[in-house]
């Protein structure tokens, strides 16, 4: 079964796996989910292109909810990134929640940079040839930077669209959902696999919390002389 996008994009699911993530108590429709007690919708149900969303945010609800970043089909893959199987599908990117503002969340995503955004970290870390980027790490710190996010910015302009639903429970609503069509960039709450253990080997060599941190510099003081005959 398939769910399509306002974009005309077929993004793929399954009944199946909707059976297995929620038991007996699943049920589908032709636009929606609804995974039990849980009750999970397809994040899908409203969708974006990022570049259209980088005009205009106002569209996006201001509550908690979940996000998908999905690929459009024929997008040109880094190479350590390129999925398999068939790509004649939307292919999910990355799945996340937030616990406050959904447009907030976006907005970072897209104007943000790698400290702020797993998105584009991830495809920072893995795409480095690709983009033309170099990984600058921060002696002290887990985090990173890029020496250039334009690249990243453009390409998801280019190749991605997002789904995204508002819900007063977005923490289970993830959790369900990366259970049944995780994102390629999804490193937690989802089985393990080539990609996602490279990407923390990645991170790992990004992480300057084992480097030595500069010296300090040293502040010279200034003691006044004190001349002859003055208290």
């Amino acid at each position: 079964m398939t769910v399509t996008a306002p974009t005309g994009v077929r993004v793929p699911t399954h009944r199946r796996d909707v059976r297995w993530a929620a038991g007996r108590h699943a049920k589908a429709t032709d636009q929606s989910y609804g995974l039990g007690r849980l009750g999970v919708v397809h994040p899908i149900a409203k969708s974006h292109l990022v570049s259209e969303l980088s005009h205009d945010l106002s569209t996006v609800t201001e509550g908690s909810g979940v996000y998908v970043f999905y690929a459009l089909p024929g997008t040109d893959w880094p190479a350590s990134l390129r999925p398999c199987g068939r790509q004649s599908e939307a292919v999910p990117v990355y799945v996340g929640q937030t616990m406050d503002s959904l447009r907030y969340r976006l907005k970072q995503h897209l104007y943000g940079d790698v400290r702020v955004s797993s998105v584009r970290a991830g495809l920072g870390l893995m795409g480095q040839e690709y983009f033309d980027v170099r990984v600058i790490t921060v002696p002290g710190s887990r985090q990173f930077f890029l020496s250039d996010e334009a690249p990243i910015g453009a390409w998801m302009a280019r190749n991605l669209f997002v789904g995204f639903i508002e819900t007063h429970t977005p923490r289970e609503t993830e959790a369900a959902w990366l259970t049944i069509r995780p994102g390629l960039l999804n490193v937690s709450g989802r089985p393990p696999t080539v990609i996602t253990d490279e990407i923390r080997r990645r991170r790992k060599l990004a992480d300057g919390r084992n480097l030595p941190l500069p010296p300090e510099p040293r502040i010279a003081r200034f003691i006044p002389s004190r001349k002859a005959g003055v208290p």
